[in-house]
């Protein structure tokens, strides 16, 4: 049995560092296109008189996705926001507790709140037909479909954690710099 977990946790780890380099590239990717449209939107108000109509839109619908999948990103780095003050006053095995608690809370929240209710958004979106006002050729629940595919990436990472934090030994995997 416990060999069946460790394979799973080395396919999980796996899953999780190559979706980490791909989600890092996208991000990357993001940023850089929302750079170039502000920059885009800045230089034909003051070059040509009159701003390009579709620049605040798709700022507005770049800078949603990065919001969403930057913060998946940043929780498969450990670089999210850890309140951990309290916790790092713990001995090794209640932290390591506090861990896999605060991994599995993430859990929940990205199936139920992200992926779930992402879906439910996403279905009355698209039932609603409705698409962005400059650029009309866009679905707004395509915009939408970062709230579940941001949610699965986020279980995946929260999945990695609990399982790393579980196989890990309790005074390895709960030294002082650990985040929470």
């Amino acid at each position: 049995m416990n060999i069946l977990f460790l394979r799973v946790n080395s396919c999980v780890k796996a899953a999780a560092r190559v979706l980490q380099r791909l989600l890092g590239g996208f991000c990357a990717a993001l940023l850089s296109l929302l750079v170039l449209d502000v920059l885009w939107g800045v230089l034909t108000r003051y070059m040509l008189g009159s701003q390009a109509d579709f620049t605040e839109e798709c700022a507005r619908m770049l800078l949603i996705w990065l919001t969403f999948f930057g913060g998946a990103y940043a929780f498969g780095k450990n670089a999210h926001i850890g309140l951990d003050f309290l916790v790092l006053k713990f001995s090794p095995a209640p932290r390591k507790t506090a861990r896999v608690l605060a991994a599995v809370m993430t859990l929940v929240f990205a199936l139920a709140i992200l992926f779930a209710g992402g879906v439910m958004f996403v279905i009355t979106a698209k039932n609603s037909d409705t698409s962005l006002v400059c650029l009309p050729s866009v679905k707004l629940w395509w915009i939408y479909m970062c709230l579940p595919a941001s949610g699965i990436i986020a279980a995946l990472f929260a999945l990695e954690n609990i399982m790393d934090t579980l196989f890990a030994d309790t005074k390895e995997c709960c030294k002082e710099d650990t985040q929470i």
